[in-house]
């Protein structure tokens, strides 16, 4: 048998050193980049099987201020993180109407807590519901509001009117066509940074177990209220996860990695403080250890216990009369010269430039925000200064710490004397800093590192 492979006759274009060879490999190759290859594509897929799995919270029903807490039943199957969702229903139990303004559902949690099966603490966020107002209005645009914001609460124009058919409100208990008891579908990118910023599968080390604490915030500022007080009741909540149960052999490598250096896992989250603001000059200081700080974002916003607050849009900026503003980390300075100008109006227009470089709009014309220049200065204010140190690398920020601190300087003028201004004693200043966070995952427990 061998004898005759061996007498037999090669074509001339599998002769080695052959030169039609190359060319038959070139035409082949030009087949391929033009799209005219009709083969089947081999199955490369890692994954045995894909299912939905849903984890149930530990109690019937939560009140404004209490805590919902549920654990994630996942097993050793791994979890898309993009394609999660948290699954709520919210009960009017007033006989006053009101909606969520420029937010959704999300302005109805106040803190998010993250922590693994063995208690370490992944990941918290203070205010979510105002921060996610501005990322998800400055890097969704509004075919993604009318779409998937819509079923999370969301009203591309930030208000359709106190209607049955607008999920941005909630009508009265009084309402005899349900409309007061709402459904609502949040993807877990809008209340999780990690869910947010990492676009792999998360491993089962890490998503086995894990404990969500979400803090329900005050009815006063979670609803834009009509005619009263609001006040309501969520139930039936439930974790919605995207899972996938890999083949053996891809999981025993990954369990060896687990088992010696880890499973890394880098994203980005916030740091949250608030300040109180007085008319003049303002020190906002963010006083956090970080090895790699990439933005800060501020926002004004009316306080809590301002008079007529509940038919106010909490999840709104106020009107501003900011002189100038500039951010400070150690000896650099966010823009060289503060931003300032004769007019509110010459402040928030160069402002406005600022933020969208921050959010990778002025390059990425292919994704526009939701937020219009005229939106930005009465109702989306949000002044954003990125620290990245690249234009072309992401993941590039400047370390923070005690001696470096990071420090957002901001002028506030005397209030207009419209009906609707709220003078400076009256506002309080929120501020996040975005910064990388790495998990490392071992077999039976996580690491998490700043």
């Amino acid at each position: 048998m061998s004898s005759s492979n061996a007498g037999k006759r090669k074509r001339r274009s599998e002769e080695k050193g052959n030169p039609n060879s190359d060319v038959d490999a070139a035409r082949s190759g030009l087949v391929s980049l033009n799209g005219l290859s009709y083969l089947l594509s081999p199955d490369l897929s890692v994954a045995v099987s894909r299912k939905h799995v849903t984890s149930f919270a530990q109690q019937n029903s939560y009140s404004p201020g209490q805590k919902i807490s549920l654990i994630l039943n996942s097993g050793a199957q791994y979890i898309d993180p993009q394609n999660s969702f948290l699954k709520l229903t919210v009960n009017n139990i007033t006989d006053v109407a009101g909606e969520f303004g420029l937010g959704s559902a999300v302005n109805l949690f106040r803190r998010v807590v993250l922590s693994s099966r063995s208690g370490d603490e992944i990941e918290r966020v203070d205010r979510v519901n105002k921060r996610q107002v501005i990322l998800d209005r400055y890097t969704k645009d509004k075919s993604w509001m009318a779409t998937v914001g819509s079923a999370a609460g969301y009203a591309p124009t930030g208000s359709g009117g106190i209607t049955a058919e607008n999920y941005n409100a909630i009508l009265p208990s009084t309402s005899t066509d349900g409309s007061n008891t709402r459904t609502y579908c949040i993807p877990l990118g809008c209340l999780s940074s990690l869910f947010r910023s990492y676009d792999k599968l998360l491993p089962a080390h890490l998503m086995s177990g894990m404990r969500w604490e979400l803090e329900l915030e005050s009815a006063q500022v979670a609803f834009k209220a009509t005619g009263g007080t609001l006040n309501y009741v969520v139930s039936d909540v439930e974790l919605h996860m995207d899972a996938y149960t890999l083949t053996d052999s891809v999981t025993r490598v990954l369990n060896e990695t687990a088992a010696t250096s880890g499973l890394e896992i880098p994203f980005v989250t916030y740091s949250h403080i608030q300040d109180s603001v007085s008319e003049g000059s303002n020190n906002f200081e963010i006083r956090k250890a970080v090895s790699r700080a990439l933005t800060i974002i501020t926002k004004l916003s009316a306080n809590e216990n301002f008079a007529g607050q509940d038919a106010k849009d909490s999840m709104a900026s106020i009107e501003h009369n900011i002189e100038s503003i500039q951010t400070r980390v150690g000896s650099l300075y966010f823009p060289n010269n503060p931003v300032s100008g004769a007019s509110r109006d010459r402040t928030l227009t160069e402002t406005y430039l600022h933020t969208l470089h921050a959010f990778g709009k002025l390059k990425a014309h292919s994704a526009p925000n939701s937020v219009s220049l005229d939106e930005f200065k009465n109702k989306l204010t949000a002044f954003c200064t990125t620290l990245e140190r690249s234009s072309s690398l992401n993941l590039t920020g400047v370390p923070v710490n005690a001696s470096r601190v990071c420090e957002v300087r901001m002028k506030v003028g005397q209030a207009s004397n419209t009906t609707d201004a709220i003078p400076a004693s009256d506002q309080v200043c929120d501020s996040w800093l975005s910064y990388v966070r790495l998990i490392r995952c071992f077999i039976n427990n996580v690491e998490v590192e700043e």
